[in-house]
């Protein structure tokens, strides 16, 4: 049999009537107000005082051991235990509250878990292993809008432990109190094991503070060991996009963006990020962090003469995303093309390179040309000498000196206002000595 005994125990609280004292006492809290484990699992308690985490915590456990932090670890014998947290309030009054914790034993088939092989009480309703997540993982909570949340989380199939077959995670308002009773509680299919799931979680209020706890469950209700407490998130109101969004052309590589900030009253830090796509594309995928102050960011890193879209959004602290500005759209430049037909005439003591223009000078007129000259057809590394050309020319005269004698390899670039185009085919030639 594998387990022996499981119970279930309702949440206990003990307040000292005494005065002042008692006032304080009821915003004495633990949460979770109860927990269920398999045993010799893992589970954090977390005791707040006026919604804030209290320091100058006792913590006291029976069927298992807890420290001072609030790590619950989980005996070996099941049955219905409890963790209590207590401090001292004012005139030296004792504040208490208590949690309960239903413990039962899972293991491997054929496993007895350790318990009385003579025990009358009933095996968890699956059978077989338990369902458990790694490490009583905490979920990572990730805001959407104002009144909801992405919860995060992993099942896992570790030794022992089966994936559930239904994750529900549970939302726990913060109040000046300590944690209210579930503010709700949300269920999805878990889905494969060893496998990051999400769910999203509607229907919180802005300006409240939330924590969250995932805990899995097999077909017969078999439940895993409660998650760690995520960090609060507090959602707030929905920041406002920037306005009046434009884009102009940079260079062949950049755009520089303008645009007005927003007025936000949030009671958060506001910030911003570019968000950016091919016209070609189906959506938008870089973004680009913008500095908090700005009104104006210059977009590196594009495509010569691609058109792109871009669009802004304002982020808060913590994480929650405005809808998107207005859109606009701006055309990276374009340099000239290749120069075509080079020619490498030899002369005496010089060579005469020639060519024709690029069939395109890109987005604006050519300003000159480039002629790299080099002693080996590889144009890799750093070029011999390079000659400049005008716009106009179609040849240049290249004199060679005896330490360059030999062929002597030459490419030609052409160049406008905005960037340098690429390199031509290499010609070649060997100038003429005495």
């Amino acid at each position: 049999m594998i387990a022996k005994r499981y119970a279930s125990a309702a949440l206990v609280i003990s307040l000292a009537a005494c005065g002042g004292g008692a006032d304080l006492c009821r915003n004495w809290a633990v949460a979770p107000p109860s927990a269920t484990l398999a045993t010799g699992s893992k589970a954090n308690f977390i005791a707040t005082l006026n919604g804030a985490p209290a320091a100058l915590t006792t913590w006291l456990a029976t069927g298992g051991t807890i420290d001072q932090d609030g790590h619950y670890t989980a005996g070996n014998q099941p049955g219905a235990y409890s963790v209590t947290a207590s401090f001292v309030a004012a005139n030296q009054h004792v504040c208490t509250a208590s949690s309960a914790i239903t413990e039962f034993v899972a293991g491997g088939p054929g496993s007895d878990g350790g318990s009385d092989a003579g025990s009358d009480a009933g095996s968890p309703p699956d059978g077989g292993y338990a369902f458990c997540l790694p490490g009583a993982p905490t979920p990572e909570v990730i805001p959407e809008s104002d009144t909801s949340v992405t919860v995060f989380y992993r099942t896992d199939s570790s030794p022992g432990c089966l994936a559930p077959q239904t994750i529900q995670i549970v939302a726990y308002s913060v109040r000046d109190g300590g944690f209210d009773d579930p503010y709700g509680i949300f269920a999805q299919l878990a889905g494969s094991s060893d496998a990051y799931h999400s769910l999203t979680v509607t229907g919180l209020q802005d300006n409240q503070p939330y924590v969250f706890t995932a805990q899995g469950f097999g077909d017969g209700g078999t439940p895993s060991s409660v998650s760690d407490f995520s960090p609060p998130v507090t959602l707030y109101p929905r920041p406002p996009p920037p306005t009046s969004l434009t884009v102009q052309a940079a260079s062949t590589s950049a755009v520089t963006l303008h645009w007005i900030n927003p007025i936000y009253d949030g009671g958060v830090a506001i910030s911003f990020e570019s968000t950016y796509a091919q016209l070609s594309d189906a959506g938008f995928a870089p973004t680009v962090a913008i500095t908090t102050d700005a009104t104006s960011s210059r977009i590196p890193n594009l495509q010569p003469g691609t058109t792109y879209t871009f669009a802004m959004t304002s982020r808060l602290a913590n994480s929650q995303e405005s809808v998107f500005s207005n859109t606009g759209t701006a055309t990276t430049y374009t340099p000239p093309g290749v120069p075509t037909n080079v020619q490498a005439a030899p002369g005496h003591l010089s060579i005469t390179v020639s060519w024709q223009p690029p069939a395109s000078s890109g987005s604006g007129p050519l300003t000159n040309f480039y002629i790299a000259q080099n002693h080996t057809a590889d144009f890799s590394g750093l070029h011999d000498h390079t000659h400049p050309a005008g716009p106009d020319a179609g040849s240049v005269l290249v004199f060679v000196t005896a330490a360059d004698a030999g062929v002597q390899y030459f490419e030609v670039q052409a160049v406008n206002q905005y960037g340098t185009g690429d390199y031509s085919a290499p010609a070649s030639a060997t100038a003429l000595y005495p």
